[in-house]
């Protein structure tokens, strides 16, 4: 798996529907310690398999506040974690934490 980082935060649009592996999809930005920060609106989308999406940042230290749409594709349970902000889970996304 590459990691691709554009450096500044914002409506970012993320999309793991290619081949059929799991995905780990975080929209904001992510230190490979598991820190970082932003809040822009992102849309995830992930695939077929077992996906996680996380809406900011990953780590107990996140920050963020974007309005996030986090939508897990089709099969396999997806874990949607929106982290702060006001976000939006559609209904493929089988479990979602933080999420209304």
């Amino acid at each position: 798996m590459g990691h691709r980082r554009s450096g500044t935060p914002g409506p970012d649009i993320v999309n793991g529907l290619g081949g059929d592996g799991s995905d780990i999809l975080v929209g904001d930005g992510c230190s490979g310690a598991g820190r970082g920060s932003g809040g822009g609106g992102d849309r995830l989308e992930g695939g077929a398999a077992d996906d996680r999406l996380i809406g900011d940042s990953l780590g107990s230290t996140a920050s963020g506040g974007g309005r996030d749409h986090l939508d897990g594709g089709d099969g396999a349970p997806d874990v949607c974690d929106g982290e702060s902000g006001t976000d939006k889970a559609t209904a493929n996304c089988e479990a979602t934490p933080d999420v209304p």
